[in-house]
């Protein structure tokens, strides 16, 4: 498995999963040391016409447009990595174009649709750049996403790829890959439980939002029964779906059978101690990226999920993306 400890330098106390996860976690939610940009909100169209809370910024002299989302949870106002990595690329020139995926934030309230993990999200990335070119926002188009987020970047070039309009690159930190093995992975030790229980409880804050946004959307007993994240996808997500259980649903729903035949340029970055993730998928995902040479696989020793933190407002996972970037001639020299 090829490892690149000396890249990412990581310090010394955070040299294990769960520290470099919290520890992440927590500095992400101080202010950053640079302003944000300025944003323009807006309602866009995704696949199946679902309706889409976006925000984007334009520099001056733009050199391309990164359209990003976040993982599990949140909503454009609460998610500080993304804040900061769109701030850094708005930085390096680019343009901007962030989005509230189905089920969450500002496109809950206008949509009852539930989230696909990627089965129509990834289409929902392509109808964004397509309504990106009509609002000034320039190609080359970059996909990118963190966690539940980089899965869903995938499954965007991914149908891209499928449909003849794949993005420039895709940049992904720290995807979800598989979720049948991943899910009772997080639940075999006591800290990942209560990690479980955190996310489940915001997951059933949003299905009973979603119920009093639009009345008679979800059945108030379904979301009841849920006390796992599996049960959410189990009672909510995978029949709407579809499938006959979460099980089905997370296998037709994971990126590792398509990685070896995406010819989307892109960077994953992925840690071998994410303690999210079950530790026999980052050899897999090794073995991968040895027969896929267009997409590149970073797998360090340390980093923990949507880490990389280095101390104070350093993010090493942002500054290689944009790095990647720029060496890999996908934007037009500044």
């Amino acid at each position: 498995m090829p490892l690149y400890p000396d890249r990412f330098r990581c310090p010394f106390v955070l040299r294990q999963g769960w520290g470099m996860t919290i520890a992440a976690a927590l500095a992400s939610d101080r202010p950053p040391s640079l302003p944000a940009p300025i944003y323009q909100g807006q309602c866009l169209r995704g696949a199946d016409d679902v309706p889409l809370w976006t925000e984007r910024a334009i520099p001056t002299n733009p050199r391309g447009t990164l359209i990003a989302t976040y993982g599990i949870t949140g909503s454009l106002q609460n998610q500080g990595i993304l804040q900061r990595w769109a701030t850094a690329a708005y930085q390096a020139g680019l343009a901007v174009l962030l989005f509230d995926w189905r089920a969450h934030g500002r496109s809950l309230e206008l949509s009852p649709v539930l989230t696909s993990d990627g089965l129509r999200e990834g289409d929902d990335f392509l109808a964004l750049a397509g309504q990106a070119r009509q609002l000034g926002l320039p190609e080359p188009y970059i996909f990118g996403g963190y966690s539940l987020g980089g899965q869903l970047a995938l499954w965007g070039a991914w149908r891209g790829q499928q449909e003849g309009c794949p993005p420039a690159a895709v940049l992904s930190l720290c995807p979800n890959l598989d979720a049948e093995r991943s899910l009772p992975w997080l639940r075999s030790t006591r800290l990942g439980r209560w990690i479980e229980q955190r996310i489940c409880r915001e997951l059933c804050r949003l299905a009973t939002d979603i119920a009093n946004h639009h009345p008679s959307s979800l059945d108030p007993a379904a979301i009841a029964q849920v006390t796992t994240i599996q049960d959410f996808d189990n009672y909510l997500v995978a029949p709407r779906l579809g499938f006959q259980s979460s099980v089905d649903y997370y296998r037709a729903s994971s990126p590792l059978p398509f990685l070896a035949d995406l010819h989307v340029p892109g960077l994953v970055l992925y840690a071998a101690d994410d303690p999210f993730f079950h530790p026999a998928i980052a050899p897999e995902l090794a073995a991968i990226a040895q027969r896929n040479p267009v997409l590149e696989v970073e797998i360090t020793r340390h980093g923990g999920h949507v880490g990389y933190w280095q101390g104070r407002d350093r993010w090493w996972a942002i500054d290689r993306f944009q790095g990647w970037l720029e060496d890999s001639g996908t934007l037009p020299k500044a």
